[in-house]
């Protein structure tokens, strides 16, 4: 087994049994995004588990939003879910860590805005880029339009530049793409409320937090511990505790360690530690 793999594991075994429960290590390196296939592996780790306390340590840029989705609601099924965010879970991430009883983290973690990617096919503009399939936030589309927008539409000096530079650019965009984003953020909405649903939350007060989660201008803008505290919509549906401030110096220790070793890994890690772990 690989020195880190094995660094990894011990790691893992030892938050076993500092928190006393299972753990599930969802991290997804900063190139790869979640996609169709991984419920499947969080499935096939859980179904070794049994329905108790659940800890999820989580790194993730997100990426499909039903997969992010079928991933809770996986993790819901334990009768206590606690998410662990040491530095980042980002847009259809954010779902796992609305799914949870409490979550925590370090001073330097962060969750994102929910704004939703589109997955391409391909590259947004082909001549570019080589066919591939690529998560990018729908952001990207709208931006885009309002770019073009702004050029041609706002400034009669700047007409040239758009007329020379812009609209060959915009010309080049499947139609498709710049359409989808109307739907995305009332997918994303329908996604929230349905996991806010199964944790008891209020109508009234889930709609508010998610409609925070929607609003906010950019895809990476860093929602941290401060900003949910300091924000009523967030504070009154997320339960957030900083890892700091549990008085356990060995998590503080323990958990910035273990993420140094997954973020030498080139792929997703998606492993249950539990008591029973062999």
């Amino acid at each position: 087994m690989p020195q880190n793999l094995s660094k990894i594991e011990e790691k893992g075994m030892g938050l076993v049994a500092k928190l006393e429960a299972q753990i599930l290590i969802l991290h997804f390196p900063p190139t790869i995004s979640i996609d169709k296939s991984h419920p499947l592996f969080v499935y096939n780790e859980l179904r070794k588990s049994v329905r108790d306390k659940l800890y999820v340590i989580l790194m993730s840029n997100g990426g499909d939003i039903p997969s992010a989705y079928e991933i809770a609601k996986l993790c819901r099924q334990f009768t206590e879910l606690h998410v662990i965010v040491p530095l980042y879970a980002w847009s259809a991430s954010t779902l796992l860590c609305l799914a949870a009883d409490e979550l925590l983290m370090l001073k330097i973690g962060k969750i994102g805005p929910i704004d939703p990617q589109i997955t391409l096919q391909g590259s947004l503009i082909s001549e570019i880029q080589p066919p591939r399939e690529a998560h990018i936030p729908q952001r990207a589309i709208r931006d885009l339009a309002d770019v073009y927008r702004h050029y041609i539409g706002s400034y009669e000096d700047d007409k040239g530049v758009a007329e020379a530079i812009v609209k060959p650019m915009f010309d080049k965009v499947n139609p498709f793409y710049l359409a989808t984003h109307f739907y995305n953020d009332d997918t994303m909405e329908m996604y929230g409320l349905k996991i806010l649903s199964q944790r008891g939350v209020e109508e009234k007060k889930a709609r508010a937090c998610i409609a925070r989660l929607l609003s906010y201008p950019s895809h990476t803008y860093p929602i941290d511990y401060e900003e949910i505290e300091n924000i009523p919509e967030l504070r009154e549906v997320i339960s957030t505790k900083l890892i700091e401030d549990m008085g356990d110096e060995g998590l503080v220790n323990d958990i910035p360690e273990l993420m140094m070793d997954l973020l030498t890994l080139n792929e997703p890690y998606i492993k249950l530690f539990s008591p029973l772990t062999k």
